[in-house]
């Protein structure tokens, strides 16, 4: 065999392994991973690099959390505690509105919720 019939033969096996691995990647995309196709082709990824981002990508999502709750400042507890202890008056007067506002929003009725308002 010649040095020419011996470099068409590796050329031959090189493009043959490439579209085998090429074929792979679609049949794992099957069609619905267009992005993950097009980037595992390109970046020479393996069947197993390939499957494992088509099934990163269909894991379910899950929903997202909104929270309305806000860390109380420091005034905020200490508008909590005065209103507790039955002071409503001195923390409109001192700390303001806005803080007696808040500190009945935390609903605060023992000293387990200001507790765990301060936390």
């Amino acid at each position: 065999m010649s040095e020419i019939e011996t470099t068409v033969e590796t050329m031959r096996a090189e493009s043959a392994v490439e579209c085998e691995r090429i074929h792979a990647i679609r049949q794992a995309c099957a069609g619905r991973h267009g992005d993950i196709e097009a980037r595992a082709i390109r970046d020479g990824w393996n069947l197993q690099r390939a499957e494992l981002e088509v099934l990163r990508a269909n894991r379910p999502t899950a929903p997202a959390i909104q929270s309305i709750a806000s860390v109380p400042t420091e005034t905020v507890i200490e508008a909590a505690i005065l209103s507790h202890l039955g002071h409503e008056t001195l923390v409109e007067k001192h700390l303001g509105a806005q803080a007696a506002q808040q500190a009945r929003d935390l609903r605060v009725t023992s000293l387990v919720d200001l507790c765990r308002a301060a936390l």
